[in-house]
């Protein structure tokens, strides 16, 4: 009888552990670091730069830094990744900078200096980028017809979401994206976590009664099924954090021309191949100034090459 109860007590422990561990592992994922949003910054880099304090439609305060370059350049917004920082993506930008192009960067709410607020993988996010493009679009000196975007990881879903409806998008740059999230937070339970199968639906579910929103609405494929731009995305092959065959349906989906890089390593492993700085540079100089501009066959200069599979 003893050993039936307590048969009985692991079953429910068991039972339990099952249903709770996925929500929790769903909650500390939309509760990152914050990362720092203050050092570096762009006047100890000796740029030429604003600061935008802003406030999205629900109430979140973003913080931004506009790197400003010559009257009529185009502009790259820059957004960074789960527990990242404006920070984090300035190296990029002053290269980008350095090119001739106005280059904006900014903390997501969550992040930062920017305003509370819990990571919706995508989704609230680019309630924060759409409300720092509204503040740039219309400044002088912003040529708003020639709009690009860099982001990396979960970045990358909330620019698809507040970038890629743009008319004046002329192409944009993915490291590390995934298509949908409902897929990533099934895949990830697999292989990063190792739980079974139906199991993995469990977070699925913990995401739609945190945040109210089904994660099958938060699907930047379906997005770039319908934009027209030009695209360059790389992913690593060992990449744990975002699969690698997330990256890969991303970029099927996407309608534009296109090209695909793939790399060695875990996540976010293109940002240290020799030549990633050349090809970003590159990808958003012709792309601003070539309408047929085709990625996967014009040259993208770089130190050394990246390996490409289209």
């Amino acid at each position: 009888m003893k050993l039936v109860l307590l048969l009985l007590v692991l079953l429910i422990a068991l039972g339990i552990l099952l249903v709770f561990l996925p929500m929790y592992l769903v909650w500390t994922n939309m509760h990152p670091p914050r990362g720092d949003g203050r050092n570096p910054n762009p006047r100890k880099l000796g740029l030429p730069h604003e600061r935008l304090d802003l406030v999205t439609n629900d109430g979140v305060h973003i913080v931004a830094w506009h790197l400003i370059a010559d009257s009529g350049a185009p502009v790259v917004f820059l957004v960074h990744g789960l527990g990242g920082s404006k920070v984090g993506m300035l190296d990029y930008a002053a290269r980008l900078h350095r090119a001739g192009f106005h280059a904006v960067l900014m903390d997501l709410r969550g992040h930062g200096e920017s305003g509370d607020g819990y990571c919706t993988f995508g989704l609230d996010e680019a309630k924060d980028i759409t409300v720092v493009l509204d503040a740039i679009r219309n400044k002088s000196g912003i040529d708003s017809g020639r709009i690009g975007f860099y982001a990396h990881s979960m970045g990358s879903s909330a620019a698809v979401r507040a970038l890629a409806s743009e008319p004046g998008l002329r192409g944009y740059v993915i490291d590390s994206g995934y298509d949908d999230l409902a897929s990533l937070l099934r895949d990830v339970g697999r292989t990063f976590y190792g739980m079974p199968g139906p199991i993995t639906q469990l977070g699925c579910n913990a995401y739609h009664n945190i945040t109210g929103h089904r994660p099958e609405t938060v699907s930047p494929a379906a997005v770039l099924r319908d934009c027209p731009a030009p695209g360059l995305f790389f992913h690593a092959r060992e990449d744990r954090t975002i699969p690698f065959a997330r990256g890969r349906a991303l970029y099927e989906a996407a309608a534009g021309r296109k090209l695909f890089i793939e790399v060695p390593g875990d996540h976010l492993a293109a940002t240290d191949e020799p030549g990633y700085e050349n090809k970003l540079v590159e990808f958003f100089r012709q792309a601003f100034a070539r309408p047929d501009f085709d990625p996967a066959t014009a040259p993208l200069s770089g130190d050394a090459p990246l390996s490409s599979k289209n």
